[in-house]
Formats: structure tokens, C-alpha cells, sequence
């Protein structure tokens, strides 16, 4: 059996992302542990000899023994068939970054339940499998036409039973106008990734425009960021 978003919550009530560890308190509100860990610190910081609360109903709770992990969500977050999306937008200057970043990414990536897995430049369309040559199979460029590529791919993913995600990389060369909107309930997951450290300023005001998280990583925080992005994504 699948299960939707519509019927299960499957966003931490923290950080409004998709669970990746959910715990769940006695109280029998479930957060991302990484985010209940934050607030148990932030707590901390202020009064260490206040107890812990649950952000939702301030039921009070011993930080040291109440994370115990939320296993029926995690069987289901693990059972959810899983649709990918890559937007390309990359121009010639940041093409070995963004290789070297999608070999090193799915290269550990654990992708055994993703059900299809597609990348998209502004001539290419390609399939993932497990013998995808991406220095050779994707010819990177800026993508002229970003809103007509997203429509498809949300009416694509839109039919499909499971967890939905659009990922964009881009330098931010082209200035993309007049973008449709992602309604979170179609598009579960939607990141927008600045890649370098010029331009940034337009990528962040596409994020917003079209309802993306916004993350950036440049050569400094290459590793650190591909790590983040294993776990996050």
C-alpha cells in the first residue's frame, strides 16, 4: 500500500521539511530529530536546569531519555516510492563543479527505492541507471525556456503515487521571469542550488518566486555541502 502526504504528514512541524529521523515524545508529537536535538540545545544554552518541552503543546519531556524513534513513520518514509527531477542550469564556467558534484552525490546516494530518477539540461533528457556516464551524457548549458521544462515535470510527477522532488542547479547566469509557482502538495521536496559565489542574489530571488529552499555551495564547501545534500535531499 502507498501512502500520501494528503493522509499521512510525512513534514517535520519544525523546519516544515520532509522527516529524515523522525523521533516521536511522549506526549506523541513526532519531530525531525535534528531539529528537536536543536531546540533541546537552544533550551540548554538559556536555563540547563529547565526541562525540555515539546514545541507543540508544552509537554515537558527528559531530553536524555525521550528520543526513541518513531518506527511506523520510518517504515513508511523507507516504503514510499520516490520520483526525482534535475534541472540543469549551468553555464560552461561552472560545468566541471556540478559534474564532479552529481558523480560524488550518486555515487553514495542510496537510491535503491528510487522508482525514476531524471536530469534535464537545456537540450538533453536523461534517465538515471547505474551505468550513467554524466561527463560524457550531459552537455551542460544555461537553460533558456525554465518555466515550460517545470510545467512538464510537475504534470509528469503530479500522476505519480509517492514522493515527488524537483531539484535546480544553477550559476544564476540567465535571469528566469514569469515562473509558476510550486505548490508544495504536488512537488514534496524543491531545492534550488546556487552553485559558485556570483549571481547569488538572482538565485535567491527565484527561490522565492517559485516556492524553492535555497541552498549554495562553492569549491570551500564542496565536501561538507555534498554530505549535507546526501542526508537532506
Amino acid at each position: 500500500m502507498s501512502f500520501s502526504e494528503d493522509v499521512i504528514d510525512l513534514k517535520c512541524p519544525l523546519c516544515f521539511r520532509r522527516f529524515y529521523d523522525p523521533i516521536i515524545l511522549d506526549c506523541g508529537h513526532t519531530f525531525d530529530r535534528l531539529c528537536i536535538q536543536k531546540q533541546i540545545d537552544l533550551n540548554e544554552s538559556f536555563n540547563p536546569k529547565r526541562s525540555s518541552q515539546c514545541p507543540l503543546c508544552i509537554f515537558t519531556f527528559d531530553s536524555r531519555n525521550s528520543l526513541i524513534s518513531n518506527q511506523s513513520l520510518n517504515n513508511i518514509i523507507k516504503s514510499e516510492p520516490t520520483f526525482e527531477w534535475f534541472f540543469i542550469d549551468i553555464s560552461h564556467k561552472q560545468n566541471t563543479d556540478v559534474l564532479i558534484f552529481l558523480k560524488r552525490v550518486f555515487d553514495k546516494r542510496d537510491i535503491f527505492q528510487t522508482n525514476r530518477i531524471i536530469f534535464e539540461t537545456n537540450d538533453i533528457r536523461l534517465v538515471f541507471n547505474s551505468n550513467i556516464n554524466f561527463d560524457q551524457e550531459l552537455k551542460l548549458k544555461s537553460i533558456s525556456n525554465l518555466n515550460n521544462m517545470l510545467q512538464e515535470a510537475c504534470n509528469y510527477l503530479q500522476q505519480q503515487d509517492g514522493l515527488r522532488k524537483i531539484c535546480i542547479l544553477t550559476d544564476g547566469l540567465i535571469k528566469h521571469s514569469n515562473l509558476i509557482k510550486i505548490n508544495s502538495n504536488i512537488i514534496n521536496q524543491r531545492f534550488i542550488i546556487h552553485v559558485g559565489d556570483k549571481n547569488i542574489t538572482r538565485t535567491r530571488q527565484l527561490a522565492d518566486d517559485i516556492n524553492f529552499h535555497f541552498e549554495h555551495f562553492n569549491k570551500r564547501t564542496f565536501d561538507i555541502y555534498v554530505q549535507h545534500f546526501i542526508l537532506n535531499f
